[in-house]
């Protein structure tokens, strides 16, 4: 369990880091430079991740039940993980109708992912880690919003054919192959 808490601190503690600390990140370009600063970032974010998938991988078969999961809750999972891969791909996506719909799409993408994972598990180890990314993002958008950074405005469709398309590809490719070769778990 504390490699699981450690990986959660780190993870999220780097993604943090403009919002709780902001002299640090700037600290960090001023010496290292903005490529420096985003290679720092890019290996604790790594690091914190490869300790959150040993931690939980140890620690989910011991962690209690917070909750039963409802019988119907994979259709749930399903849906809410399929409009989170388009909203993912929209985030990388040039602005298309959806960026400007959804503003945050990277985001929801997430909040969305997460909250259809806990229609599938009820377990304390899922339900923290869920817990976090969801809070997580909504602190982000917050931030967004506070800093007032601009709302994209649709430069057409395309961006919204590529995001579906890439969604629906990468929801099937994970969902048929990678989740069940990484977790231990297929969706489908």
């Amino acid at each position: 369990m504390i490699w699981y808490i450690l990986g959660l601190i780190v993870f999220f503690g780097v993604h943090h880091t403009r919002q709780v600390v902001p002299n640090v990140r700037d600290q960090a370009i001023a010496r290292f430079g903005l490529q420096g600063w985003k290679g720092i970032y890019a290996l604790l974010s790594f690091v914190g991740i490869a300790l959150i998938v040993i931690g939980w991988m140890q620690w989910r078969l011991d962690a209690p039940d917070v909750y039963i999961q409802p019988d119907w809750g994979h259709y749930v999972t399903e849906t809410l993980v399929l409009i989170a891969f388009i909203l993912l791909s929209a985030a990388s996506a040039p602005t298309g109708h959806i960026k400007q719909w959804v503003i945050h799409p990277m985001l929801i993408g997430i909040i969305l992912w997460s909250l259809g994972h806990l229609f599938a598990n009820g377990d304390l180890a899922s339900v923290l880690l869920w817990g976090v990314f969801i809070l997580s993002s909504l602190w982000h958008i917050a931030a967004a919003e506070r800093r007032g950074d601009p709302h994209p405005k649709a430069k057409g469709w395309q961006g919204d054919i590529a995001a579906v398309a890439i969604g629906l590809i990468l929801y099937f490719v994970f969902g048929y192959w990678l989740h069940g070769l990484l977790f231990g778990v297929s969706p489908f």
